[in-house]
Formats: C-alpha cells, sequence, structure tokens
C-alpha cells in the first residue's frame, strides 16, 4: 500500500503543464546530453566561454520549478 502524501512532499507543488513546455522542457534535457557543462546553472550563462543562448531563449532559469533529472545533478 503506497504511503501517504505528506505536507512537505514535491507532488503537492506539481502544477500543469502544457504540452509544449514539456516539449522544450524535453528537448533541453537532450541537448545536455550533447553539450556538457560540470553544473546546471551554467547552461543559462551568459558569460562568453558558457554561453548556450538556446537555454535562456527556449526556458527561464527557474531551475527549483524543474523536475528532478539524475543527469543533471
Amino acid at each position: 500500500m503506497p504511503r501517504p502524501v505528506t505536507k512537505h512532499a514535491r507532488s503537492e507543488e506539481w502544477k500543469p503543464v502544457a504540452v509544449i513546455e514539456m516539449k522544450k522542457f524535453l528537448g533541453l534535457i537532450f541537448v545536455t546530453g550533447i553539450v556538457r557543462k560540470p553544473k546546471l546553472e551554467l547552461y543559462w550563462s551568459m558569460r562568453g566561454i558558457f554561453q548556450t543562448p538556446i537555454f535562456p531563449q527556449t526556458m527561464s532559469k527557474q531551475i527549483s520549478a524543474y523536475p528532478k533529472v539524475p543527469s543533471l545533478q
């Protein structure tokens, strides 16, 4: 039998997501497999050596709002 959801569980914070937003997110996940960076935040960096314009152009940097993906941690 599944455990009850606690008041601090991430599932309580879920919000509906449009299909296009999910496609954008998955697309960026695929790009992280090609363009490797040591920290997740660097994908949104505008500093010359770390700059990857597709990330800030596609999604905001609200990383805490994105699902946790093992390959990005």
